[in-house]
């Protein structure tokens, strides 16, 4: 699965949990700790044991550093932001807190149901195709990970 894709899904999860519940997801912690791998090289893990949340974007793909970068690409792009972090040299890692869709992150999946340039635009941004509803999307990319039926293309 490209980078793309699983960032338009998290982005789903994101969404999905925003709306359910804007304070819980605002509670949860991404952790982002260091390793070395077996060619001695630094790679990112997502620390589960904090967040239900990481059990979810898992769930997505079970590569920690295709997560890393989906999630970073949506933090360049503006669609997700946060309200604290601490960095490398604080906590071992990166730490984001206050987890929340931006206003460009709900114009960009809520958008779909206005038109099909909107459609077009999300495909281009994720490679998934969103001619539907935003509850039908949903249910159809992340459905199962976020607990309202299951996904067709997980």
């Amino acid at each position: 699965m490209q980078i793309k894709t699983i960032a338009g899904k998290m982005l789903l999860v994101f969404y999905a949990l925003q709306r359910e519940n804007p304070i819980s997801l605002q509670d949860e912690i991404v952790s982002i700790v260091t390793h070395s791998s077996d060619k001695d090289q630094k790679i990112p893990k997502f620390d589960s044991e904090k967040s239900d949340l990481i059990d979810k974007m898992h769930r997505i793909t079970t590569s920690d550093s295709d997560l890393y970068s989906a999630f970073h690409f949506l933090l360049d792009k503006g669609f997700i932001t946060f309200t604290n972090q601490n960095s490398h040299k604080t906590m071992g890692g990166e730490n984001y807190f206050g987890l929340r869709l931006t206003d460009l992150g709900f114009d960009v999946v809520e958008g779909v149901e206005q038109n099909k340039e909107n459609q077009k635009k999300f495909f281009a941004l994720f490679n998934i195709k969103a001619n539907m509803t935003i509850d039908s999307l949903v249910k159809a990319e992340v459905g199962n990970i976020v607990g309202i039926g299951g996904a067709v293309n997980i």
